[in-house]
């Protein structure tokens, strides 16, 4: 899942709007390299997608790392590709699911740690018994 939000975070650094991908957005595989190759950043963000996923890491061109992504992503349904280039990828109701999802575990976690943070305590009053 870390290679997914760091892929996340990847496409709202390009996009122009910082806009978290959406169900039905698209995204142009021309316009994220011409991005990720202008800058060490996102290169480097990309080379960390890229290991996180296991998806052509030991490449050295960011074109290669960046369709074996894409590809990855397709194949795992947050992504379909319309054209026979498959340089244009539209956004599936996946997303909208990671977001949901991403949402509960940070609910959650907050609720685990706060009945963690209440056994303790009621620990400690246990042994003042």
């Amino acid at each position: 899942m870390e290679g997914i939000i760091a892929w996340l975070k990847l496409a709202r650094n390009i996009d122009s709007d910082s806009r978290p991908i959406m169900a039905g957005g698209k995204l142009s595989e021309s316009e994220l390299l011409a991005a990720i190759e202008e800058s060490n950043s996102l290169q480097n963000q990309l080379d960390h997608i890229a290991h996180k996923l296991k998806r052509a890491h030991k490449s050295k061109e960011s074109k290669t790392k960046l369709r074996s992504i894409l590809d990855y992503l397709v194949q795992e349904g947050y992504f379909v590709s319309p054209s026979s280039t498959g340089s244009l990828f539209i956004a599936t109701a996946k997303w909208s699911l990671l977001y949901e999802t991403l949402e509960f575990i940070a609910i959650n976690e907050g609720m685990l740690e706060s009945e963690a943070d209440g056994g303790n305590e009621l620990g400690t009053q246990m042994g003042l018994i």
